[in-house]
């Protein structure tokens, strides 16, 4: 030491010190910590129509058609519910697969109209994914939501 401080200056070797020690413990941290990623993809259903009171395949609710015309369904209300399924980019959505990022669903939150806001149910209307791993991002493809054939760009 005797030596550094007769070639060096007091604040050299303050300055040295500090350079030293602050790469020394960024280099041994990242040598000792485990990277991980985790978070939370959360979807909230705010309101629903249904005008015609039918199912996704087209079928009434209730059975058979048979309200004001023959297009439109009895008036039995559907016990309406969400399901999620997150998985990876697809050019075609396929409801089929596995889903690959996790899936979640609602309890019947209502029948064919109904909304969320401001009431009891908005917190059985959240459907919140856990993750535990790095999000998969591809070139171009960074930033992009993609879910049921629908994108959305994120701020950047």
């Amino acid at each position: 030491m005797l030596i550094l401080y007769n070639y060096w200056s007091r604040a050299e070797l303050i300055y040295l010190f500090i350079i030293v020690f602050f790469y020394s413990n960024a280099f041994f941290s990242v040598l000792a910590q485990v990277c991980g990623a985790s978070g939370h993809f959360e979807l909230e259903i705010l309101s629903m129509h249904n005008a015609r009171g039918a199912l996704q395949s087209g079928s009434c609710c209730g059975g058979a058609r048979g309200g004001r015309t023959e297009r439109s369904c009895a008036p039995d209300q559907c016990d309406t519910y969400f399901r999620v399924c997150l998985k990876e980019y697809q050019s075609r959505v396929a409801a089929a697969g596995p889903c690959s990022f996790g899936t979640g669903s609602t309890p019947v939150l209502g029948g064919n109209t109904f909304s969320t806001r401001g009431s009891s149910a908005s917190d059985k209307a959240r459907i919140v994914l856990r993750f535990s791993f790095a999000w998969p991002v591809s070139g171009g493809q960074h930033g992009q939501i993609y879910w049921g054939g629908i994108g959305w760009q994120l701020p950047t």
